[in-house]
């Protein structure tokens, strides 16, 4: 624990925190894990210490060989199929001002639950229509229906 008053319980060592876990820790196991600690620290420090961290790694030597050995990959883009966009344009046209509303809302709704690159990935086209008092969804896959269904 921190020596400063002011800073009570901020500055928890890791053997503080087994012992706070741990209550019943016999005496002789707590100086023994201590003692490993230290040991470990002082070895750890002496090797990777900030000021002697640029002499243990090489890093320009790490980046060489990385570009050397490496080769670039490039994501292929996958294009929505003709089939898929024209099913979406027969969708949009046969949607009334009410069925634009219920969109609006679900959406908005929908916004209000999960973060916006969630949103705009899984949510941003999706469709809702009102027929018969059946709410129809319109999605871009299987993913954005069983999110809709467990109650984003």
């Amino acid at each position: 624990m921190s020596a400063d008053e002011k800073k009570k319980n901020l500055d928890e060592t890791p053997i503080y925190k087994v012992k706070r876990r741990v209550p019943l820790l016999p005496k002789e196991l707590y100086e023994e894990l201590k003692r490993r600690h230290d040991d470990f620290m002082e070895k750890y420090m002496s090797v990777y210490s900030p000021d002697n961290l640029g002499n243990v790694v090489n890093y320009e030597g790490i980046y060489e060989e990385f570009i050397e050995q490496g080769e670039t990959f490039h994501k292929p883009i996958r294009k929505r199929n003709a089939d898929a966009q024209k099913h979406k344009l027969d969708i949009k046209e046969s949607m009334t001002t009410d069925d634009l509303n219920l969109t609006k809302q679900g959406l908005e709704y929908i916004q209000t639950k999960i973060s916006k690159p969630s949103f705009d990935t899984w949510f941003k086209d999706s469709l809702f229509n009102n027929r018969d008092s059946v709410v129809t969804l319109d999605a871009q896959n299987k993913f954005v229906l069983a999110g809709l269904m467990i109650g984003i």
